[in-house]
């Protein structure tokens, strides 16, 4: 029973972790595609696939890696939020 309670107290625990992170992240004015995994919940090739296609917005400051932004990051999120399991 108590081995059971800690679990569940660990499980919160990195629920608001996560989201901690979060806010923090949503502060930064630009996101580098690590970040914006750890902030949306998807995988890194997963949001080079979906800027590829043009379902979400990121820039290439001097052609490099991907930048993005917090709020375009939410309002990707909230378009397909229907589509995806809530976190």
């Amino acid at each position: 029973m108590e081995n059971f309670m800690l679990e569940q107290i660990l499980k919160k625990l990195e629920h608001l972790e996560a989201k901690l992170n979060r806010i923090t992240l949503q502060e930064k004015k630009f996101l580098d595609i690590k970040e914006a995994a750890e902030y949306s919940g998807y995988s890194v090739d997963t949001l080079r696939k979906y800027h590829s296609s043009g379902k979400i917005k990121a820039t290439k400051p001097g052609g490099k890696n991907l930048r993005f932004t917090p709020e375009d990051l939410s309002a990707f999120l909230a378009s397909n939020e229907s589509k995806t399991i809530d976190q």
